[in-house]
């Protein structure tokens, strides 16, 4: 299974629960982005950034992430997104 995290004013991913492994689109989002997930206790477990242009699909593998509930804060400079996503690996 994979999920899909959809970052579009309203966020959208599907399915979730997912197995560690989730494609992101950034709908409204653009240029330098800066991605950090965070365990439901608020430990920072992983801390990446890319380069995004609108209606680009990127891939993310969290199989490196115990199972359990994560959070990801994605940000342009300008605008948080936070997303709630569940992985059972």
């Amino acid at each position: 299974r994979s999920s899909d995290l959809e970052i579009s004013g309203y966020s959208q991913h599907r399915p979730n629960p997912n197995d560690g492994h989730m494609q992101m689109k950034f709908e409204n989002l653009e240029g330098h982005l800066n991605i950090k997930v965070y365990n439901s206790t608020g430990i920072l477990v992983d801390n990446f950034e890319l380069r995004s242009s609108i209606g680009e699909t990127y891939e993310y593998s969290a199989k490196h992430l115990n199972n359990g509930i994560y959070f990801f804060h994605i940000t342009d400079g300008k605008r948080i997104v936070t997303k709630k996503v569940v992985i059972i690996n």
